[in-house]
């Protein structure tokens, strides 16, 4: 149980491959449209104030994802942890 223990603690992160988990994915690659990043990129130029606020908006979406997703990920963790040590 102890070399149990000792070897989920030295593990720091675990990579996982999309490649498995999606296998009907490999060689696909994102296909974003240029006319909306055109459009996009155009829109931005013009309107610095909106640029800046887009970017702050997109940003702050970001982080509150990322946030949720540690969180998670976290709550998803710390039973396995408990079971180890009991």
């Amino acid at each position: 149980m102890l070399a149990v223990t000792q070897q989920l603690m030295s593990k720091k992160s675990v990579v996982v491959n999309s490649c498995c988990l999606f296998p009907r994915l490999v060689g696909l690659e994102p296909c974003p449209s240029l006319l909306l990043q055109r459009h996009m990129a155009e829109l931005l130029s013009l309107d610095k104030d909106m640029a800046a606020s887009f970017l702050n908006s997109v940003l702050n979406q970001l982080n509150w994802a990322f946030s949720e997703f540690i969180g998670m990920i976290q709550e998803v963790s710390e039973p396995c942890l408990v079971c180890v040590f009991t």
